[in-house]
């Protein structure tokens, strides 16, 4: 599971479909709106975004990070990934189908 905030619905879009069209992940879901407090360059900031749940495995991490930075409008993209200790059966093997789909 990697998580990825984004500045607006345009962006969250643009990613998803460079994501899934790289077969980097399976499904990415959108929350929004939410807020985000943060220091950036030393000024505290107050930003609504949307966050990005993409399901993958971790064998695409590298190049999913790679891509999600490579089309980020951020500086410095929140980028986290985490293990899943449990996925129920039927779940995980429709992401690893997506995930083996040839592109296109």
């Amino acid at each position: 599971m990697v998580l990825c905030t984004v500045p607006d619905q345009a962006c969250a879009e643009r990613l998803a479909q460079a994501v899934l069209e790289a077969r980097l992940a399976a499904c990415i879901s959108c929350i929004s709106p939410m807020v985000s407090w943060y220091y950036w360059q030393g000024v505290l900031q107050r930003q609504t975004e949307l966050q990005l749940l993409l399901k993958s495995d971790s064998s695409r991490q590298v190049k999913l990070f790679n891509l999600l930075k490579e089309n980020h409008p951020y500086q410095v993209p929140e980028l986290i990934a985490w293990p899943i200790a449990n996925v129920e059966k039927a779940y995980a093997a429709w992401v690893a189908e997506n995930l083996a789909q040839p592109s296109g």
